[in-house]
């Protein structure tokens, strides 16, 4: 019997030290599996533009959050969601919009190797790449939380009235609905249920103290962040439609029709 114990528990140990090193590498397996999703679904080829363009996001977020001192051990790759940075929670509002513009604001940038590439082959790949960021950057920035638009928006407003997080997410979730119902974006909707229970575990944290209220923008940091949102926002539109006669550059628009 202490033979057996013996043998079982070390097998236990072997599984435990197994499992360990697994949790430590998730990250390189959550790219893996991520890759080869895409690479189904598209092209290897493909898939490497598109973790590009999900990976400098969110270095974007990532960098912002060490540049505001938050302790952050970096981003994850999520199969069909994209990506998601991981950090505390933030002390102000500002620091909300200036981390979550700074994901969409450096995916602008990502768009500039392949524009390069675009100028010295004419190949239609690249343009093909270059409108499948501005798309899935424009998507992020939908008002609907727990996406950048989302965050923004609701940054936004409850800088301008704490009460005006209700009505804001009863607006999100209006165009929740009518992505789902008359676009079948049924992703939206998954992502929306996130954001829901995010909010309101915030809030049951704020009602019994453990966290305190965020500073909310000043007038300056209302404009900023408007503009930087809307500017955001009209960019990745230009570059959509600026494309759609360059061939392979279309891809965009006819993801949305």
């Amino acid at each position: 019997m202490p033979k057996t114990l013996f043998s079982q528990s070390g097998s236990l140990l072997v599984l435990v030290f197994k499992l360990f090193k697994v949790f430590k590498s998730v990250k390189l397996l959550l790219a893996g599996a991520t890759l080869a999703t895409y690479s189904f679904l598209f092209t290897w080829q493909f898939a490497l533009a598109i973790m590009w363009a999900i990976g400098v996001h969110e270095l974007g977020h990532v960098w912002a959050m060490r540049k505001t001192g938050m302790k952050t051990p970096g981003f994850y790759f999520v199969p069909l969601f994209g990506g998601a940075a991981i950090g505390d929670r933030s002390k102000t509002e500002w620091q909300d919009v200036f981390i979550t513009a700074m994901g969409p604001s450096w995916g602008l940038l990502s768009a500039l190797p392949p524009a390069v590439m675009l100028i010295l082959t004419g190949q239609p790949f690249w343009a093909g790449v270059i409108a499948f960021i501005a798309l899935v950057n424009l998507f992020n920035l939908l008002p609907i939380y727990p996406l950048d638009g989302g965050r923004l928006a609701n940054s936004l407003l409850v800088s301008v009235a704490p009460g005006a997080q209700i009505l804001y997410l009863i607006a999100a979730g209006g165009l929740v609905l009518a992505l789902t119902i008359y676009m079948k974006i049924y992703l939206v909707a998954i992502l929306f249920a996130i954001g829901m229970v995010e909010i309101y575990f915030e809030r049951r944290r704020l009602q019994r103290g453990e966290i305190t209220p965020k500073p909310p923008l000043n007038r300056d940091g209302l404009i900023i962040g408007s503009v930087w949102y809307g500017g955001l926002a009209l960019v990745f539109l230009l570059i959509i439609y600026g494309l759609q006669y360059v061939a392979g550059g279309d891809l965009a628009l006819r993801v949305l029709r």
